[in-house]
C-alpha cells in the first residue's frame, strides 16, 4: 500500500497518530488501574479520571479509524482537523482540572494523611490492617449499608496521592499523558489543516491551468 505523499506535514500527521495510539492505550490502562484501586478501597473515583478514560476510549477508536482512512487516501482532512481540535480541547480541560491539585504534590515520600483536611464523615473511619497505610485513617473497605450498597468515600487528590507512592505516581502519570495527548492532537490538527490547505491550493492551480489551456485552444480555433 503506497504511503500518501503529503510532504513534511503528512509525515508529521502520521508520526503524531502513531504516538497518539500508544499514549491513548497507556492512559486508558493507567486510568483504569487507578479507578479499580479506588473502587477496591471504597473511594469514589474522581470526575476527571472518569472523563479521561471515557474520552481516551473513544479517541482510540477515532484515531484507529482515521489512520486507516489516511493510509487509503480517503481521509476528510478538514473534518479531521476539527475533530482533532475538539480532542485537544477535551484533554486541555482535563489536564487543567487535574493539574491544579496534582502539579503541586510530590511523590518523594508518601506521608500519612492530615486529619485536619478530612470531612467530618471521613475522620470517623476505622483503621483496618488490610488497607494501605495512607488510606486506613478514613476509608473502610466494602462498607455496606442496610440496602446492601457499598458506601463510597469522597476524598481529594491530596488524600489519594498521599496514601502511597504508587498512587501518587499513577496519578501523575495520568496527568502527564493527558498533557502529551493535548500536544499531539494540537499537532495533528495543525498538520491535517495544512495538508488540506495545500491540496486545495494545488487543485485550484490545476483547475486554473486547465482553464487557461482551454482558453488557448479556443482562441487558436477561432483564429483559424
Amino acid at each position: 500500500m503506497p504511503f500518501p505523499a503529503y510532504g513534511a506535514f503528512g509525515h508529521g500527521f502520521a508520526v503524531s497518530r502513531l504516538i497518539q495510539i500508544v499514549a491513548l492505550i497507556s492512559v486508558v490502562g493507567l486510568t483504569a488501574h487507578c479507578i479499580a484501586e479506588m473502587i477496591e478501597y471504597s473511594v469514589l473515583p474522581f470526575p476527571t479520571m472518569i472523563g479521561t478514560i471515557a474520552i481516551g476510549a473513544f479517541a482510540i477508536l477515532y484515531v484507529s479509524f482515521t489512520s486507516f482512512l489516511y493510509l487509503v487516501s480517503a481521509l476528510p482532512l478538514h473534518l479531521t482537523a476539527a475533530c482533532d481540535a475538539m480532542f485537544f480541547i477535551g484533554f486541555l480541560l482535563i489536564s487543567a482540572l487535574m493539574g491544579d491539585p496534582v502539579a503541586l504534590l510530590h511523590c518523594q515520600d508518601p506521608v500519612h494523611l492530615d486529619e485536619s483536611i478530612y470531612s467530618p464523615q471521613t475522620e470517623k473511619r476505622n483503621h483496618e490492617p488490610e488497607f494501605s497505610a495512607g488510606l486506613a485513617p478514613f476509608v473502610q473497605r466494602n462498607t455496606f449499608d442496610k440496602s446492601n450498597r457499598i458506601e463510597f468515600v469522597r476524598i481529594t487528590y491530596h488524600n489519594w496521592m498521599s496514601s502511597s507512592k504508587e498512587s501518587c505516581q499513577m496519578t501523575k502519570g495520568v496527568w502527564g499523558l493527558g498533557l502529551v495527548l493535548m500536544t499531539l492532537f494540537l499537532a495533528s490538527a495543525v498538520c491535517s489543516s495544512a495538508i488540506w490547505f495545500n491540496l486545495r491550493k494545488q487543485n485550484k492551480e490545476q483547475l486554473e491551468s486547465k482553464v487557461n489551456k482551454l482558453e488557448k485552444v479556443d482562441s487558436t480555433d477561432s483564429y483559424c
